[in-house]
């Protein structure tokens, strides 16, 4: 419980000190390191435990790597932010640490100076060339190091060295040696004595705030395989079941085989929407409202308890909120694997934000993506590596389009509707967004009406662009050719009894629209954004323009109109295309070996790693 409040401390103070990351890893995108190192000398000056939390919080957002369980004293900072920072330990007052990794339980005293090797900290240009050096050079202090004060580290220690105070190391150590005088030289008694993990005292005492390692609840390795793997899917909130993501998330969850995996869902906003009572997953809330509200914290402390009750394996996260909670959570819980998700194009995300999430991503074992576009994306905007991302597509069911009777449900939606019964229709299934661009598809219409063409356009959705796009209708020469539609819960019978289906959006994912277009045999025209170019091969099961070009928009749902037998036929591609890529077998298969696989890994770290509680 000590150890669970004192991350949950350190994460509370990387959330206060947010901006300061921001900062520092702005300057860092532009190649220089001085915000990084402005704003360690800065954190620096705060005296106390208090102090040393605020300093483990930034680092922890700037670092390549630092534990929640350590301590820095008044006055000490990193100067290179490609350093890393192991479990327990201890750095003391005025110390400046270079490009270093500080293994496990390693304590450094007060003012001493661990060097990139013999070069400087930083590489200033406006050095002579003659004694400018070739740059920092990464060294190593190994596990149970000790280092007395006012010593100067140069090259790297082996495990269970100790460095006499006031020494200055030039040359690498080996295991087990102890080290004196300027230069440093081993001492060729046996003055200590090659001590092992389980010899060391651990570095951590109260007066340093930080606790000595004790064995963890949860379980062992061997326990875990014994039984079934427990997933944790978090989500802000789910407001019904039509909404991309939430369908998507509601599918896995239903379809997982129970004799391998034991779901749940957990989300951080309360929400009207009730489970299915055939539901067999159990639903969990823990309302994080904002990070700036106190009560955030006791509740995503209250999550971390949860999750180590009941030894989750692997927690998958959706949306900001859900991604920053559950980080937090899983991470206090000693979870095995994060899974961090991205099922749409974040438009919306400013630069904080992407700091933010580049700062969240660093917990993450592996990163889910629904479009090979979103894997691309998520490499050049969060700069997640390449091995870490993992495409499955979205998946659909088979059952959509079940109870539709044929051409007799047609006439009567025809008749419901009151469309004319020769027209070609063409339907659009999205939010009234502005992202959407309904509003193109309306200037679509508004051209083929000028050329004659028998078309009529329905959408189905709600939105704030309600209001906008009736005006714009009803601006058409035949404007009760444009129908808009507003939520249908009976989609899945009006679908088949269209001709087309058509998305406009500046952004995309991996599109359910598309996907439910071509399930229903549609032929589509889609902007070619996001994942909408991999479900639509343009020229085979329909046709791609460009984002933004109501003409392009036009001109294609033209052709398809004046060529019956053309449509018919990019119907049946879409079919095939579907299944191949998103039915709901294949993606649920996908899942559950990527779930296994990443289960299979967890386990195996666990068995050949200490646990600590």
């Amino acid at each position: 419980m000590k150890r669970l409040l004192k991350s949950l401390i350190v994460y509370m103070a990387l959330v206060l000190v947010l901006p300061l990351i921001v900062l520092a890893r702005l300057g860092m995108v532009l190649r220089s390191e001085e915000l990084f190192r402005m704003c360690g000398h800065l954190l620096s000056m705060i005296p106390g435990i208090l102090g040393s939390y605020i300093r483990v919080g930034y680092y922890k957002g700037t670092l390549t790597r630092i534990s929640s369980h350590v301590y820095i004293d008044f006055g000490s900072f990193f100067s290179h932010p490609e350093a890393q920072v192991g479990e327990y330990v201890s750095i003391g007052a005025y110390t400046i640490i270079g490009k270093v990794v500080l293994e496990d339980e390693v304590l450094v005293s007060s003012r001493c100076s661990i060097l990139s090797t013999k070069y400087q900290h930083v590489e200033y240009t406006q050095v002579p060339t003659m004694l400018r050096q070739a740059g920092a050079k990464q060294i190593r202090i190994g596990r149970h190091s000790w280092i007395g004060e006012n010593c100067v580290v140069m090259a790297s220690l082996g495990e269970n060295c100790v460095v006499s105070s006031g020494s200055v190391v030039t040359r690498d150590m080996p295991a087990g040696t102890m080290a004196v005088g300027n230069p440093a030289r081993p001492v060729p008694q046996s003055v200590v004595q090659k001590r092992t993990a389980e010899q060391l005292p651990a570095v951590g005492d109260a007066e340093q705030g930080v606790p000595a390692p004790s064995p963890a609840a949860g379980g062992s390795a061997q326990d875990r395989q014994s039984r079934h793997l427990r997933i944790a899917f978090m989500i802000d909130m789910i407001e019904d079941e039509t909404g991309g993501t939430e369908h998507q998330i509601l599918l896995i969850l239903r379809n997982l085989d129970r004799s391998r995996f034991e779901p749940h869902l957990i989300c951080t906003r309360r929400s009207p929407w009730q489970k299915d009572p055939d539901d067999d997953f159990e639903v969990h809330t823990f309302p994080c409202p904002s990070f700036y509200q106190p009560g955030t914290y006791f509740n995503v402390a209250a999550l971390a308890r949860f999750l180590r009750r009941r030894q989750f394996d692997i927690v998958q996260m959706h949306f900001r909120d859900a991604t920053i909670a559950g980080t937090i959570a899983a991470r206090l819980a000693g979870v095995g694997a994060i899974v961090s998700t991205r099922r749409g194009t974040p438009y919306w995300h400013n630069a904080l934000e992407l700091s933010v999430l580049r700062t969240f991503n660093r917990f993450a074992q592996a990163f889910l993506v629904n479009s090979n576009s979103l894997r691309e994306k998520l490499q050049s905007e969060e700069h997640v590596p390449a091995e870490k991302i993992h495409v499955v597509y979205n998946g659909y069911e088979a059952k959509f389009h079940d109870g539709f009777s044929g051409e007799r449900d047609c006439e009567c939606m025809a008749k419901d509707l009151g469309l004319a019964k020769d027209s070609a229709k063409i339907i659009g299934v999205a939010n009234l967004r502005r992202v959407k661009r309904i509003d193109l598809l309306v200037s679509a219409a508004a051209l083929l009406q000028q050329q004659s063409v028998d078309s009529e356009f329905l959408v189905a959705g709600v939105g704030d662009e309600k209001k906008s796009l009736q005006a714009q209708i009803d601006s058409l020469g035949n404007p009760s050719a444009f129908h808009l539609l507003g939520y249908r819960p009976d989609i899945h019978r009006i679908l088949p009894c269209c001709d087309i289906g058509v998305l406009c959006s500046d952004s995309e994912g991996l599109s359910n629209a598309i996907i439910e277009y071509m399930a229903c045999g549609l032929p589509v025209v889609a902007t070619a954004v996001g994942g909408n170019n991999e479900l639509v091969q343009d020229g085979v099961n329909g046709f791609t323009v460009p984002a933004g070009d109501a003409g392009a928009l036009a001109h294609a749902i033209r052709k398809l109109c004046e060529d019956e037998p053309r449509r018919r036929e990019m119907g049946r591609q879409s079919l095939r295309r579907v299944a191949e890529l998103c039915s709901l077998d294949k993606m649920v298969d996908r899942m559950q070996r990527f779930y296994l696989n990443l289960g299979g890994q967890n386990l195996r770290r666990a068995s050949g790693r200490r646990f600590s509680s």
